[in-house]
């Protein structure tokens, strides 16, 4: 499904939205209101033909191009769809930078700034963000996120069963690939766009339910220091919303045993962090 080309003259870039079956088509269109009339991809990755439907029937009119593609159940996998077709669907060979959120989330009010410079890395993260669960902005980060959510869940929760010093040692290490341009413990690397010749470069591990953005900022930089790809950094804490939804990945997670997710997520991180790993620059958007 395709609109007007006309009606986007001018950009290289287009937001590229990534749904699934865990999202409605009233979070897709509250998304799409979001991108305040830049021009929008949306891809719904999904088993489900009657969700695709829906959604397709949704936005039709409403974006420059719709796709899809077959889920093996992981969040990786479906990011990795979305770079994969912006790559090689000629549907959208005329645009040069990918600008990708979940449908689940929004921009936030500087989102236009990202249509205004000329990116040239593979990959662009962005860190800075605003969390948002039940209506409530969360402002003392994903620690007290965790802990409202376990709070809500009650005794759905599962716990880790795994020692404190084990959790405490992989904090610690993941801590040492954030950047922020104050130093400021804690921010997610997140990658926010990425250039179309660059999809085979890197990809998201597609083994996990959970985590797979903080994997693919470990890699990024790994294979950056590497010197296999570019990486630019941004910041901004008006730029991204995240909304926690109730019947994502991240909620699936927290009622179930976490021990093979661990593992599996620490046989993804690099035995050792590199030297000076923090010398590049962050911009301010």
């Amino acid at each position: 499904m395709t609109s007007d080309i006309k009606t986007y003259s001018g950009y290289r870039g287009v937001i590229g939205i990534l749904t699934s079956t865990h999202q409605t088509k009233e979070q897709v269109l509250r998304c799409m209101e979001s991108c305040q009339g830049y021009p929008i991809w949306v891809h719904d990755n999904t088993n489900d033909t009657a969700h695709a439907e829906r959604i397709s029937k949704a936005v039709e009119g409403k974006c420059h191009y719709f796709s899809t593609s077959f889920s093996n159940g992981t969040p990786g996998y479906g990011k990795n769809m979305l770079m994969k077709h912006f790559g090689m669907d000629t549907n959208l060979r005329f645009f040069d930078y990918c600008f990708q959120i979940d449908s689940d989330d929004v921009w936030g009010t500087s989102m236009p700034e990202l249509f205004k410079k000329q990116y040239t890395a593979d990959f662009l993260m962005s860190s800075g963000d605003k969390i948002e669960w039940n209506g409530e902005v969360i402002t003392a980060g994903k620690f007290d996120l965790t802990k409202k959510i376990i709070d809500h869940l009650g005794e759905d929760f599962k716990k880790v069963d795994l020692g404190t010093k084990e959790l405490l040692d992989m904090q610690d290490m993941l801590s040492k690939f954030y950047k922020h341009p104050e130093d400021k413990f804690g921010t997610l690397n997140k990658v926010i766009g990425f250039h179309k010749g660059s999809y085979h470069k890197l990809k998201f591990v597609d083994d996990i339910r959970m985590g797979e953005d903080l994997i693919f900022m470990v890699d990024a930089i790994m294979a950056n220091k590497r010197k296999e790809l570019n990486l630019q950094y941004i910041h901004d804490d008006n730029l991204y919303t995240y909304k926690i939804n109730d019947k994502g990945m991240y909620m699936y997670n927290m009622t179930r045993p976490k021990s093979k997710w661990l593992a599996i997520f620490r046989s993804h991180l690099p035995k050792k962090v590199p030297n000076n790993i923090h010398k590049h620059k962050v911009e301010w958007i």
